[in-house]
Formats: structure tokens, sequence, C-alpha cells
């Protein structure tokens, strides 16, 4: 099973299900969870606190957060990572993409509230909770993290 945290209108999801990945979906935002419900019904969407999951320890085979976490507060982040990090199996993986430091104005991308800025944050708030976490790509436009639980 893969956790999708932050995984919004469920696309991401939608697409792990697509390749045949069993997966679920987490959302701090309930509005999202209805939507994600209704774009894909039958498939599983829970409302949950990013930084608590409701998941057993060592027992996912991995983690996707892709471009969610700018919503969250920056004090949140070491959580989030912790959190995801507890729920992983052995050696399973977890996959974490956010904006770079051009992109927002760049693509002209705006949201209707402040977004955290991961990219200022990394790797701290990072590999201050993954501890031996491995950085795949970084770019100026975007940023991805792959890390490996122990």
């Amino acid at each position: 099973m893969v956790a999708d945290v932050g995984c919004g209108r469920g696309h991401i999801f939608n697409h792990l299900a697509e390749l045949g990945v069993k997966a679920i979906g987490y959302d701090i935002s309930p509005a999202m969870i209805d939507e994600a419900l209704r774009a894909f019904p039958g498939s599983k969407f829970e409302v949950g606190d990013l930084g608590s999951l409701d998941i057993a320890d060592s027992s996912l085979a991995g983690v996707v957060a892709l471009y969610s976490l700018i919503h969250l507060a920056s004090a949140q982040l070491t959580d989030v990572f912790g959190e995801s990090f507890r729920v992983l199996k052995p050696r399973a993986l977890a996959r974490v993409s956010f904006f770079g430091s051009r992109t927002l104005v760049t693509y002209g991308l705006r949201f209707d509230h402040a977004v955290v800025p991961v990219h200022e944050l990394f790797p701290e708030a990072v590999f201050g909770a993954t501890r031996g976490a491995e950085e795949v790509l970084r770019s100026r436009d975007r940023n991805y993290v792959c890390a490996r639980s122990r």
C-alpha cells in the first residue's frame, strides 16, 4: 500500500491506481476528499492530519507527497516528514516534490493563501526528520526528493 499524503482531488492517487498500485489518499481538507471521492468513486480517501496519520508503524510500501507540502505551515514540515517515515516499511521509499525558488514567479502561480517556501527550508526540514535521506534531483524550478526508510 502507498499513501498519497496531501492528495487533494486525487489525481496522483488515480495515476497510481491505474498503474496497479494499491493506494490510499489523505488530505486535511474535507472538501478536497469529497472532490476526490466524486472524481474516483469507490477509491480509498480519508481526511487526515498529515503529521498524525492513522496508519500502523512500518506498514506502507511508499509515501508520495507531490506539491502538497507548500500548503502547510513551515512548523509542520518536520512532523509530516517524520510521520511519513514512521509509517514506511524498512527500505521503503518516500517521494516528495515541491516548487523551487523561481516557480511561483516564473509561472505566475497564485493561491488564495500563503504558501510555505519549502525550498528555503530545504534540506533542514527534510533531512532533519529523515536522517539519511538521499536527494535525487533538485532544480531552480522544482525540487524532488526520493528518500529510503531505514
